[in-house]
C-alpha cells in the first residue's frame, strides 16, 4: 500500500482528468505545487473533491482547489466535505454564481458553521417551549415560525424566529426563546391588547416616536409583570443582559427588547401585534 506522497507529474495528470484542462483551458501547475508537500491522504483527500465537485461544474472543482490548502488548515475535511457538498446543493437549486460566492467565502462559512453549532432550533424546543407557555397561560397559546426576525403575537398564536444564533452559547439561545415567550405571554395576559393603540397613536404627530415610546414603557411595565410571577426567569434574562455587555452592539433591536435593554425612540421595535 502506497505511503509516499504524489509526485507533481501525477498531481498534474490527475488534475488534468478532472478539470478537463483540455477544453476548460485552466492552470493547474501552480495548483499542483501546493498539493506536492502535503501528506499522501491529504493529496487524495484534495484530488478527490476536486474530482467530484468538477462532476457537478468543473469551475467549481477549480475555485475549491485554489483555496484547497487554505481549507485544510482552517476547516479540517469533515468541515470541507460540508462546505463542498453545500456548494454543490446551492449549484442544483441557485446555479453557478451562488455557490461559487459559497466556494469563495470560506470565512462566511466558518462563522456560519459557529453560529450554527450555536444556535437553537426552534424545530427542537418546541415541545419544551409549548409546555412552558401552556404553563404560563393555563390555556393552548400556539406557537408557530415567522420569516420576520421580530416575534410578535396576535394574542391567540405567539410567531418565533426558527432559529436564534445571537449568543455565543446554545443554551442562552435557548433562554433567549423563553424570554420571548414569556414576554409575548405577558401581552396577552396583562392587558396590552386592551388598548386601543390606533387610535391612541392618532394622537400624536409623531406616530413612529410614540409607538416606540409605547413599546419602551409597556416593556417596562411587562418586565415588572414577570419579576413579580416568574423571578425564575427575570434572574436568567438579567444574567443574559450583563453577559452582553462587550457584544452590545452586535445584539438585534428584537433580542435587546427582551434582553431589558435600554430602547431609543430612532430604534425599530418588536410590534404589539399583527
Amino acid at each position: 500500500m502506497r505511503t509516499t506522497s504524489l509526485t507533481h507529474d501525477e498531481i498534474i495528470s490527475d488534475l488534468n482528468r478532472s478539470l478537463e484542462v483540455e477544453f476548460s483551458f485552466y492552470e493547474t501547475e501552480k495548483p499542483a505545487e501546493a498539493l506536492v508537500s502535503m501528506p499522501y491522504r491529504d493529496q487524495l483527500f484534495v484530488l478527490d473533491w476536486v474530482r467530484r465537485a468538477s462532476s457537478i461544474n468543473i469551475a467549481l472543482g477549480y475555485e475549491f482547489l485554489l483555496r484547497a490548502s487554505e481549507a485544510l488548515y482552517k476547516l479540517g475535511r469533515e468541515m470541507i466535505e460540508s462546505w463542498l457538498l453545500e456548494a454543490m446543493d446551492t449549484f442544483d437549486r441557485h446555479g453557478l454564481g451562488t455557490a461559487l460566492e459559497i466556494i469563495k467565502d470560506m470565512e462566511a462559512f466558518i462563522e456560519d458553521g459557529r453560529k450554527r453549532q450555536a444556535s437553537a432550533l426552534f424545530r427542537e424546543y418546541e415541545g419544551i417551549l409549548t409546555r412552558f407557555v401552556h404553563g404560563l397561560s393555563g390555556r393552548e397559546l400556539r406557537l408557530e415560525t415567522t420569516d420576520s426576525a421580530i416575534p410578535f403575537t396576535d394574542s391567540e398564536t405567539l410567531y418565533l424566529p426558527s432559529t436564534i444564533a445571537q449568543l455565543p452559547d446554545s443554551k442562552d439561545n435557548f433562554r433567549l426563546y423563553k424570554c420571548m415567550v414569556a414576554h409575548l405571554w405577558a401581552q396577552t395576559r396583562y392587558g396590552t391588547f386592551q388598548v386601543e393603540l390606533n387610535r391612541l397613536l392618532s394622537e400624536f404627530p409623531d406616530r413612529q416616536q410614540a409607538l416606540s415610546c409605547f413599546h419602551t414603557m409597556e416593556r417596562i411595565r411587562l418586565d415588572a409583570c414577570i419579576r413579580r410571577e416568574l423571578p425564575g426567569l427575570y434572574r436568567d434574562m438579567q444574567r443574559l443582559s450583563d453577559n452582553l455587555d462587550d457584544e452590545q452592539e452586535s445584539i438585534p433591536d428584537y433580542a435587546r427588547f427582551f434582553l431589558q435593554e435600554p430602547m431609543p425612540v430612532e430604534i425599530s421595535t418588536p410590534p404589539i401585534a399583527k
